[in-house]
């Protein structure tokens, strides 16, 4: 029941996380977008949703194009990512936009970090801001409820 007041692609999403093998359209004309998206789900990665808050192209480029997988050491209040380090590596992370950072927050520890600038994080807890790191993009709120199926060793990718 939950699913009818969510869009297709999110719902779809959800259903694939839940074990679901086989998902028909009720509406008897989806759009092509839809049918697309349907056709595109993959076991491969989960898919999240994001507003951009990073006005840099190349942070955005390197978080759109890459899957990311969830480090097997969890941490307490944030889903932690394998790779960013290594990916953001060549990008000189600047300081900008520190806020607070709110549930669905995908972070980028900047260069004021040192050596761990380019650690990238989705916060599954509410944390206070830290000068040295940035809120990249938000997850929609209707994709926090795909949060508790990332796991470790999950793979993920954004869409901003």
């Amino acid at each position: 029941e939950i699913h009818r007041y969510q869009t297709a692609s999110l719902a779809m999403r959800h259903l694939k996380l839940l074990g679901i093998d086989s998902i028909f359209i009720g509406d008897s004309l989806p759009t092509e977008d839809e049918i697309q998206e349907l056709a595109n789900l993959t076991d491969e990665y989960i898919l999240l949703k994001a507003k951009k808050l990073t006005q840099n192209k190349d942070i955005l480029k390197t978080l759109q194009k890459n899957i990311f997988t969830a480090r097997l050491d969890e941490a307490d209040g944030a889903i932690r990512t394998q790779e960013s380090r290594a990916l953001f590596k060549q990008i000189y992370i600047c300081p900008e936009y520190i806020a607070p950072r709110e549930i669905g927050s995908i972070t980028l520890d900047n260069a004021l970090y040192a050596r761990y600038a380019g650690e990238m994080q989705i916060i599954t807890h509410a944390q206070k801001k830290d000068n040295k790191i940035n809120t990249i993009a938000k997850l929609l709120d209707s994709e926090l409820i795909l949060l508790p199926y990332i796991q470790p060793n999950s793979k993920f990718k954004i869409k901003v």
